[in-house]
């Protein structure tokens, strides 16, 4: 979709998204090894047999799980960029835990570039020692000081804005560090938010002669409501008749300012929703947007919730059009059950009590969501699917289980701004790369060459040849340069807003970020996302990288059982329905 006009849909995976053969090859020269052995920190890709054995002839075998930690395993290309094979963290996932203290050593200001300092910097704003986050460029800058110091006052820590043994201990014991399918994480404060904030109600307005489960879930609240604001005892059955009509009025004025005209729009649903009382099936229908790849994109959820005795059912009726017949649909149907379907929840006050967490994903006219089916061969503009338009010869297994969590609720992992990343993964943002070939503020000003060039059409080639003539990827160095960019033309950033009836239009955004300044500033979305691309973060699961349900891989380069496309984070909203709707101690598991 162009940037000339608000997509209506999301775009499945990051633009350019490597599949079979895709993959540019990596640059050279641009990963820096640890002398004297193959294992490489900020390598892309799993540890290889050679690294290992290398790694512990020279290291020793103390020291393999902390340097193994060190890999945030950010992609080998830096145009393409997307993430190699992988999941992120779930219930499950394989983690091994940080080195003792003992393995730590002191960090002094000015100390950097480094892994270490990119951890340390995380630790910190895991702690919330920094007001705001620090950014994670891997150097102990002065703010990096200013959060240290501010740590050891609030806990009882000689304030030497030094980062000692005991500063270390006491930053490992309250933000622990882990390794999660090779990749090292540091949890965020307040816990993940993938799904996009609704717009307006998260509700369909229902009235007289509506059918269907909102009517349904709305008898059940209004019979869960004191008799004395609702009198009247209702048949769950989905139909809004002149008795339903009725109690809705008897709510309604019992709950002033509310509207007696039996409409059960916003503000009634809004009070019908804070009735104590159990209900077993719920009808979700809201809209959302997002910011990706330096875009606005938005996009409809709408589906039905129904407790039964042995399951949560989730159910997403979706009319198929176009070439709906393909043979292509079936597979995706079953793709999304295979993948979406491994969570249970299980009672921890009776023993061998559960529910099957169950989507279903129904080709059904009318539909939820409609999905065009169409054909597009690869290599063609056409070929990249999105939310609403799934081509039958796009090879990707997490094609429809990626869309269909957007379908869901769930936000995009790719290419987001630190504090977004930080708000969707749960996760602080990633170390990644460190280091590079030349000063980050002449990388900086070579960008703002090319981005402001002329002629206009040329200026994508330009900043691509600077993105790729200094293997730039996501992490530690980039942010550098984003920051020498931000700060050097802080007064004249720019960004696009979308406005209704007009489409993008570039705005002033001073103080702004250089992923936004240059997506308003490159014609073309696919060259923005080329360029923008190591300036942000992406995330390892199927809402940041498709391709992990195709090669799933530990830390060691194995196919392994915890290696999961789907996490914990994209279903707890859904743990919180049986919470509050069945009796128990309720919990998430994987299946």
């Amino acid at each position: 979709m162009h940037a000339s006009e608000r997509a209506s849909k999301r775009q499945s995976g990051p633009a350019g998204h490597a599949r079979a053969g895709s993959r540019a090859a990596p640059a050279a020269g641009s990963r820096a090894s640890l002398p004297g052995t193959a294992f490489d920190p900020q390598a892309a890709g799993p540890l290889t047999a050679s690294e290992l054995l290398d790694l512990q002839s020279t290291a020793g075998n103390a020291a393999v799980t902390r340097l193994v930690a060190q890999r945030d395993p950010i992609t080998s290309d830096p145009v393409a960029a997307d993430p190699a094979p992988g999941a992120d963290a779930g219930t499950d996932a394989a983690t091994t835990p940080a080195a003792p203290a003992e393995t730590r050593h002191e960090l002094h200001p000015g100390d950097g570039p480094g892994v270490d300092v990119g951890e340390l910097q995380q630790k910190l704003n895991a702690t919330e020692a920094a007001t705001p986050p620090l950014r994670i460029t891997a150097m102990y800058t002065e703010a990096t000081t200013a959060a240290v110091l501010s740590f050891q006052a609030n806990h009882a820590l000689p304030a030497t804005g030094i980062a000692d043994i005991p500063t270390w201990s006491s930053l490992d014991t309250l933000a622990p560090s882990v390794v999660r399918n090779g990749r090292i994480v540091v949890d965020a404060p307040g816990g993940a938010n993938p799904l996009g904030p609704p717009e307006g109600a998260t509700h369909p307005t229902i009235r007289a002669g509506s059918r269907g489960p909102a009517v349904e879930e709305l008898q059940q609240r209004l019979n869960n409501a004191p008799t004395g604001d609702v009198p009247t005892l209702l048949e769950t059955d989905g139909k809004f008749g002149p008795l339903t009509r009725k109690a809705v009025v008897e709510f309604q004025t019992a709950h002033p300012p509310l509207a007696t005209d039996g409409v059960v729009g916003p503000a009634t649903w809004a009070k019908v929703d804070l009735v104590p009382g159990a209900v077993s099936v719920g009808r979700v229908e809201f809209s959302s947007s997002e910011r990706v790849e330096g875009n606005t994109y938005g996009g409809d959820t709408r589906y039905t919730w129904r407790l039964t005795d042995d399951a949560l059912e989730v159910t997403v009726n979706i009319n198929f059009t176009g070439l709906s017949s393909h043979p292509q649909v079936a597979v995706w149907l079953g793709q999304i059950r295979t993948v979406w379907n491994t969570f249970k929840f299980v009672d921890d006050t009776t023993p061998g009590k559960s529910l099957t967490l169950r989507f279903v994903a129904n080709q059904q006219q009318p539909g939820d969501n409609d999905v065009r089916v169409y054909s597009a061969a690869p290599g063609t503009p056409q070929f990249r699917s999105d939310s609403g338009d799934w081509n039958v010869q796009d090879p990707d297994g997490g094609l429809a289980p990626h869309e269909f969590g957007h379908l869901i609720g769930l936000q995009d992992e790719y290419r987001l701004g630190a504090d977004v990343y930080r708000r969707e993964t749960g996760e602080e943002a990633l170390i990644g790369e460190v280091t590079g070939d030349a000063p980050p503020q002449d990388i900086a000003d070579a960008l703002w060459t090319a981005v402001n060039s002329s002629p206009k059409p040329d200026r994508a080639k330009k900043a691509r040849d600077v993105v790729s003539g200094h293997s730039l990827r996501q992490g530690g160095f980039s942010q550098r340069v984003a920051e020498a960019y931000e700060q050097t033309h802080s007064g004249d950033m720019l960004r696009e807003d979308f406005v209704a009836n007009v489409g993008y239009k570039v705005v002033p955004n001073p103080g702004g970020s250089i992923d936004l300044d240059i997506a308003a500033r490159l014609p073309g979305q696919a060259d923005e996302a080329r360029v923008t691309n190591p300036f942000t973060y992406t995330n390892r699961s199927l809402m940041g990288n498709m391709q992990s349900l195709n090669a799933p891989q530990d830390a060691g380069g194995v196919t392994s059982a915890h290696d999961h496309p789907v996490e914990e984070r994209h279903v707890r909203h859904l743990l919180a329905l049986v919470q509050a709707n069945r009796p128990g101690s309720w919990r998430l598991v994987r299946d």
